[in-house]
């Protein structure tokens, strides 16, 4: 079985709802990580993606969808 060990799992205790102020608050988790760690996001972040789309393909779809129409 593959073991994955992603940068976000260090941080998932202070996950916010808003994914804003993941990225721009001060107090977010990309502003608040370290250099390395910032590097594994982005290193990280199409895979995560992807591995998200495999396991739950209906409900991101469907999360996606309800976004493009409330924006």
């Amino acid at each position: 079985m593959l073991d994955l060990k992603w940068v976000i799992c260090d941080h998932v205790h202070n996950l916010p709802d808003d994914p804003d102020n993941f990225l721009w608050a001060e107090d977010g988790i990309y502003q608040t990580a370290s250099d390395s760690d910032n590097k594994r996001l982005v290193q990280e972040e199409i895979p995560f993606v992807l591995a998200t789309l495999r396991a739950y393909p209906r409900e991101q779809i469907s999360r996606s969808a309800a976004n493009f129409w409330d924006n």
